[in-house]
């Protein structure tokens, strides 16, 4: 049972209007990012002089990305990153464009990661480079964009920066799901909201934690590492027990929920790509005589055996 990745295409009914929007966006997006790096970016520093701590920080924001998390509680997308934190981090540490770079970089590493279309890992990078770009208006206007020293009003601005960052990507990913299925921005963007604003709160709230630690020493990063890969790993955990209640606990294979679901996102894809849907049904003759010749346990083996087999096909 195979389609060709909906996220991937574009809808039957208007691919022109929706390329023209992505390329409308990414327009947007590289002129306000140009802008803010030409005429509207005080960065502290450049690239030859940065310190071990930004090196360190630019790093975890990609390794963060080399196992993405895909977890159902992500109504948006199925990928729970946690670069934001990093990247906030950046831009108010060492500037916009420092925190552009590490951004760009983790997204391109998320977008091979999950098997993104160039046009759409382009598109995806441009978005959040909008964001950004909202989120840098935002800390300037708030804080005058001046190195973080951890005083209340930057620590307000952080929260605002992050809530700006925060809603301008969302805002971008409702309006493409709206041109794709055709219901109503806001309700994309309130389904956004009641799923995933507690994932970006917290990594807004450690942002400022962990730029306190960056002006300081790049040791104080490292360790800061360890809580927030911890929130990364409630989330993989989260993640797996998901995995596991739409599968059998004997052969790994999805059960009556899972396939259910499966089947239901694979006809939405089929229909949105003008693709075909093909299921196979297996069915095992005298499985019963198995189980009550040999046993119980002699029937889970068989049934574990051709898992593996049908997997490995």
């Amino acid at each position: 049972m195979a389609t060709t990745l909906m996220r991937n295409t574009a809808p039957r009914e208007h691919p022109g209007r929706y390329y023209g929007f992505i390329a409308a966006v990414t327009t947007i997006a590289v002129m306000g990012a140009l802008g803010v790096a030409v005429f509207g970016d005080a960065t502290y520093v450049g690239p030859f002089d940065a310190p071990f701590a930004f090196w360190l920080t630019a790093g975890l924001a990609l390794v963060a990305e080399l196992r993405p998390t895909r977890w159902g509680g992500l109504w948006m997308s199925p990928i729970a990153s946690i670069f934001v934190v990093y990247v906030l981090t950046t831009m108010i540490t060492w500037g916009f464009v420092p925190a552009l770079i590490a951004q760009s970089g983790a997204i391109a590493l998320l977008g091979l990661q999950v098997g993104y279309a160039v046009w759409r890992a382009v598109y995806n990078i441009a978005q959040t480079a909008l964001a950004l770009t909202a989120a840098w208006l935002t800390w300037t206007v708030i804080t005058g964009g001046q190195m973080w020293t951890g005083t209340l009003t930057q620590l307000f601005g952080v929260f605002a920066a992050g809530a700006a960052w925060t809603l301008t990507s969302t805002a971008m990913v409702a309006l493409l799901m709206r041109m794709r299925t055709g219901d109503a921005w806001h309700t994309h963007a309130w389904q956004w909201l009641k799923s995933e604003w507690p994932l970006r709160a917290t990594q807004t709230a450690i942002a400022p934690i962990l730029a306190a630690a960056a002006v300081q020493s790049w040791w104080l990063v490292a360790a800061s590492a360890i809580p927030i890969f911890s929130v990364y790993r409630i989330l993989q955990t989260a993640a797996e027990r998901e995995k596991q209640a739409d599968r059998d606990p004997l052969t790994g294979l999805l059960n009556r929920k899972g396939f259910q679901q499966a089947a239901e996102a694979k006809l939405v894809d089929a229909e949105e790509t003008g693709t075909t849907v093909a299921v196979m049904i297996l069915d095992l003759d005298r499985f019963a005589d198995v189980n009550s010749a040999l046993g119980h346990d002699v029937g889970d083996k068989l049934l574990v055996e051709l898992a593996e087999r049908f997997m490995a096909d």
